[in-house]
């Protein structure tokens, strides 16, 4: 028939369909942590993340605005343990009044997804 194969189900996207980078993997072991409750501590992070594996560091990054939530930065030791604090995310609340769990990502690298043209 006419037009046959046009409208063939999509199985997989081309190659190029995926931008470069968000197809690479992460290079280090560095986590966001988001939804924080405003007065949460580095220690209160160490707590929740340690059982995981080795914390190098904990960064909290200012509350922005009046919305009364955090966001910082774990960093792991190795990969292993910063992939398996992933399941963390949306399932661990800092406090249990907290009204959202807490979501935990791997750090954007550098903001490559931010790029602007030149």
């Amino acid at each position: 028939g006419y037009g046959d194969g046009v409208a063939m189900p999509l199985m997989a996207p081309p190659p190029t369909a995926m931008p470069m980078e968000q197809a690479l993997p992460p290079t280090e072991p560095k986590l966001f942590v988001g939804g924080l409750t405003v007065g949460v501590t580095e220690q209160d992070i160490r707590a929740v993340f340690e059982p995981y594996g080795q914390v190098v560091s904990v960064t909290l990054l200012a509350p922005r605005g009046t919305k009364g939530q955090q966001c910082g930065f774990v960093f792991f030791r190795d990969m292993a343990a910063a992939t398996a604090a992933l399941k963390l995310s949306h399932t661990h609340r800092m406090k249990t009044t907290d009204a959202e769990p807490i979501v935990v990502r791997f750090a954007d690298r550098g903001g490559v997804k931010r790029k602007r043209p030149v």
